[in-house]
């Protein structure tokens, strides 16, 4: 884990991990955050396959996947 001081290198509750041998800080990212400081966030995706079903909220990481459906559905990101 990193030191004190480097502790906020991570931002979004992303947690850092100094990596010896390379001098280098890494985080290791809370579910729906990405990228080399947990900067990026993953879209919350709306689908709607069709608009008499019901609609299939999709976050990353929680197993919700819309393979269920039959018809390629529509994708609205909310962010």
């Amino acid at each position: 884990k990193c030191n004190e001081t480097a502790k906020s290198y991570c931002v979004n509750g992303g947690v850092c991990y100094y990596i010896e041998g390379i001098n280098q800080l890494s985080c290791k990212c809370p579910n729906g955050f990405f990228g080399q400081r947990c900067l990026e966030k993953l879209p919350l995706r709306l689908y709607m396959p069709d608009p008499k079903q019901s609609v299939l909220w999709d976050t990353p990481g929680t197993g919700v996947s819309s393979s269920q459906w039959s018809t390629s559905p529509s994708t609205l990101d909310l962010n």
